[in-house]
């Protein structure tokens, strides 16, 4: 599942945007490696894939052939402002 919202700067300030993706993934855990804190798993397409996770303690309780639920999160802003003066820009 993919969700997408975009945000844009209030009429009359200079433009500028957010976009924020959020998927959500149900998969089967194929392999961890708990030392490069990694774990592999094979998504609905059937595609493997390998995630790094970045705390220890979630890595405790996971087991090969387990269903996983993975968040991830994507963010992109942007804004636009005026380019300095070409005197400015000579000095």
């Amino acid at each position: 599942m993919q969700t997408t919202s975009q945000t844009s700067a209030p009429l009359g300030s200079k433009p500028a945007s957010v976009i924020s993706n959020t998927t959500t993934i149900i998969a089967t855990v194929i392999g961890i490696d708990r030392q490069k804190m990694t774990i592999s798993v094979k998504g609905p397409k059937g595609k493997p894939d390998i995630y790094r996770i970045k705390n220890a303690t979630l890595l405790k309780d996971i087991a090969v052939n387990d269903e996983v639920k993975i968040v991830l999160y994507d963010t992109m802003a942007t804004s636009f402002t005026a380019p300095a003066p070409a005197a400015a820009q000579k000095k």
